[in-house]
């Protein structure tokens, strides 16, 4: 929950204003989007803090008892704060995240379904300019774990999560989670059984809105031990803005934004 808190600078008659000091005054944000300055957002364990002080930006993050501070000097720019891929934090080590299923699920011959897991999340605070934005800060409360696909000598390293699986979207924090919606589609003779699915960062595509984080995939089932996975562009829900694309602002080359699994499904 936000907590919010006003400094009343004056108000009415001739009674002078008394001069504001400490932290800048909290106002009714919403977590994610673009900011005004000053503002300072909490929730949980993450405490946001931004203000301008003669042409220097002065941004101040803590998270889980891990303090950040920042200064920028700006003209014209403004703050976002964006959920963004997770993959960036500590540092990157790959593109890829695994998404590890709690149940397995069995899919039937020419079958198509659909099925909601989760995903962690990461944090961006993103300093935006008209010509281009510059991330600022990047951080996340969610617990960061990696595992190998495939083989030692030819496998990938992913992000690991582990996720249950159900029928219908699930509540979700979203300062650590998103819902993905995955249409699995067996395109085999014959049923498969489904544990997980390694998906290519590059091609995500998040959709937030003021409580939820979502995106939608689908998995393409081709042989006993091959499958794709690709992201679709379009929101979960009507009133869903898409997240900034941190491989983007980052300049990263992307080459494909598909995955082919070629091992165990």
């Amino acid at each position: 929950m936000i907590r919010i808190r006003y400094r009343i600078l004056g108000l009415g008659g001739k009674k002078m204003a008394k001069k504001a000091t400490g932290r800048p005054k909290k106002t009714k944000t919403k977590f994610y989007g673009d900011k005004a300055l000053p503002f300072e957002l909490e929730r949980e364990a993450i405490t946001l803090r931004a203000e301008l002080k003669n042409g220097v930006l002065e941004y101040f993050r803590s998270c889980d008892g891990k303090e950040q501070v920042h200064r920028v000097a700006i003209k014209d720019s403004g703050i976002r704060v964006h959920p963004v891929e997770p993959l960036h934090v500590p540092k990157m080590l790959t593109h890829y995240l695994m998404i590890q299923f709690e149940t397995p699920i069995l899919v039937e011959p020419g079958h198509s379904m659909e099925v909601f897991v989760t995903f962690p999340v990461e944090i961006a605070v993103l300093v935006t300019h008209p010509s281009t934005d510059e991330v600022l800060d990047v951080f996340s409360v969610a617990r960061t774990k990696y595992a190998l696909y495939g083989e030692p000598h030819d496998g990938v390293i992913c992000r690991h999560w582990s996720s249950p699986v159900t029928a219908e979207p699930p509540q979700s924090n979203i300062i650590q989670q998103g819902t993905m919606s995955l249409t699995l589609k067996n395109e085999t003779a014959r049923w498969m059984k489904i544990t997980k699915s390694i998906f290519n960062g590059y091609g995500m595509k998040l959709y937030f809105n003021d409580t939820d984080i979502a995106m939608k995939a689908v998995m393409r089932i081709i042989g006993k031990n091959l499958a794709e996975t690709d992201f679709l562009t379009e929101p979960a829900e009507s009133d869903m803005q898409l997240s900034t694309e941190l491989f983007a602002v980052k300049k990263m080359s992307m080459q494909s934004r598909k995955y082919v699994m070629e091992g165990e499904l």
